[in-house]
């Protein structure tokens, strides 16, 4: 549903690109090297601090989707987007393609 929502919203401007797991999504990263990374944060095989911590690292530019919160999330509450909040999603993706342009 995400994938769809984003591609009738920015059309050919983004590129989309999924992984099954948060270990699948560091490797990706590696050679795909990503403007922009969302994430959820309970996954199988690596979970989405894993992920986080990558684009951390790397400088690349990411948001945790999530309908739950955990505890070990608050160092990165200013990068959370609640998932009943598509639209908050949203605005914060054209933000970003906006400055990037």
């Amino acid at each position: 549903m995400l994938r769809k929502l984003l591609q009738q919203q920015f059309g050919n401007s983004i590129q989309i690109n999924e992984a099954v797991s948060g270990n699948i999504a560091i490797q990706t990263m590696g050679f795909l090297t990503p403007d922009l990374v969302i994430t959820d944060w309970k996954m199988e095989n690596g979970n989405g601090e894993d992920v986080v911590k990558y684009c951390l690292k790397e400088k690349i530019k990411v948001f945790i989707y999530t309908g739950t919160y955990y505890e070990e999330m608050k160092p990165y509450e200013d990068i959370l987007v609640w998932k009943p909040d598509l639209n908050g999603l949203i605005q914060k993706i054209s933000d970003f393609l906006e400055k990037k342009n």
